[in-house]
């Protein structure tokens, strides 16, 4: 939130009363050309903080406009929805730990992922040019998981059972013993078993703050606003009728 109005009243004083009108305006207008430096900036950030960044993230910042009256304008990650730019890229900006992504609630619902664990994308799993996990292939997982089914692919010689499992407590079966807690895809071709891990199950981590929003903005407000004002009131004052 870019909040100046303490300045404002400094400046406007000894102004004459034709230039002193303007002054709201002209204010709500470098505010609001300072809130969209200020996301220029917060996005060159992120564009050098993540690597393969996405277009939705990219372009998940927004600009909240001052108007005269609140003299107030906003940058930041849009926090609509259940699944926003913010509420995904939290922990880079205020560290602690990383929140659950959808498909890992809807893992914890179907009682495949343990509390207090993350999922990482593993091998077997399709993922995007950007190396985010492909959302049709999430839900398949999930649904012949949760379910236990396997499928027959392939003609012929060439056929295979596949089929998904879950292993949460390797320790226990020593089947599963030398695995790690995750989500196996196991192809079985004859006498020969493949298993490719699809999720691996690691426990929940503690992110640092790589981001600091705030002292981009007040970098910012320091570096254009009294330029982006002195312009907005020269124009204002020329225009006033």
């Amino acid at each position: 939130m870019i909040n100046v109005s303490d300045n404002i009243k400094e400046a406007a004083r000894g102004l004459e009363d034709v230039v002193r009108r303007q002054v709201p305006f002209a204010t709500a207008l470098a505010l609001t050309r300072t809130a969209q430096a200020v996301q220029s900036g917060l996005q060159r950030e992120m564009s050098s903080v993540f690597d393969n960044l996405t277009p939705w993230v990219a372009n998940g910042t927004f600009v909240a406009p001052a108007t005269k009256q609140t003299l107030t304008a906003e940058a930041g990650m849009k926090d609509k929805g259940r699944r926003s730019p913010a509420l995904y890229t939290k922990e880079h900006f205020s560290s602690g730990e990383r929140g659950l992504k959808p498909f890992e609630v809807v893992m914890q619902s179907r009682g495949i992922l343990p509390q207090g664990m993350r999922a990482i994308p593993g091998a077997g799993i399709k993922a995007d040019r950007y190396g985010n996990p492909n959302r049709a292939a999430i839900k398949e997982v999930i649904e012949q998981a949760s379910r236990g089914v396997r499928v027959w692919t392939g003609k012929g010689k060439r056929q295979s059972l596949t089929g998904y499992f879950v292993v949460t407590r390797p320790e226990q079966d020593p089947r599963t013993k030398h695995l790690i807690p995750g989500i196996y895809r196991r192809i079985q071709k004859g006498a020969d078993n493949e298993l490719i891990p699809v999720f691996i199950f690691v426990d929940q981590a503690q992110y640092g703050k790589v981001i600091d929003l705030q002292a981009i903005a007040s970098k910012t407000v320091r570096a254009v606003f009294e330029r982006e004002f002195a312009d907005a009131l020269e124009r204002a004052t020329r225009t006033a009728r």
